[in-house]
């Protein structure tokens, strides 16, 4: 029906793609009825009559789906690693760890939540950070704690 290459005699020359209504598509035979509704639909497939159970969402659920989005996702990241990165720094505890905690909460959060991601990836995340900081702030050197802190952190190494 998408090829333009097929001919089919008396209804379509080639070339053309074969476009057909409801009703059309019935009388030719290519649909074996036609449903007004679901009931109807589950009736001409032989099928009795069953509840038909529709699925909303709630407020909370498109929140979450915004929070979800890859756009916000990919800030939320940003907001993470910039905090950390200005955290360490700066002496001292101060906004920019606040700010990588708040990225990290709305990072995690929303697909955590929404049962996108399982808790075992919050802490696998939560310990490369910390290899990270090990890294960064123990051992002297590079790499010994630094590159698995790093992958297990990266988001696509770990849910891919």
């Amino acid at each position: 029906m998408v090829d333009p290459d097929v001919a089919i005699e008396g209804l379509v020359p080639a070339g053309k793609v074969l476009t057909l209504s409801a009703r059309e598509a019935l009388e030719l035979g290519v649909a074996d009825a036609l449903a007004a509704s679901v009931d109807e639909a589950l009736q001409v497939l032989g099928y009795g009559p069953h509840p038909v159970v529709a699925f909303a969402q709630t407020g909370t659920e498109r929140v979450l789906r915004v929070l979800a989005s890859p756009v916000l996702q990919t800030l939320f990241l940003l907001m993470m690693l910039g905090g950390l990165y200005f955290e360490l720094q700066t002496p001292g505890v101060g906004v920019p760890g606040l700010i990588a905690l708040a990225g990290a909460l709305l990072f995690f959060a929303p697909n955590y939540l929404s049962g996108l991601v399982e808790f075992w990836e919050v802490v696998l995340f939560l310990v490369g950070v910390g290899l990270l900081l090990v890294e960064l702030l123990v051992i002297p050197g590079f790499g010994i704690a630094g590159l698995p802190g790093f992958c297990s952190c990266w988001p696509d190494c770990w849910r891919r």
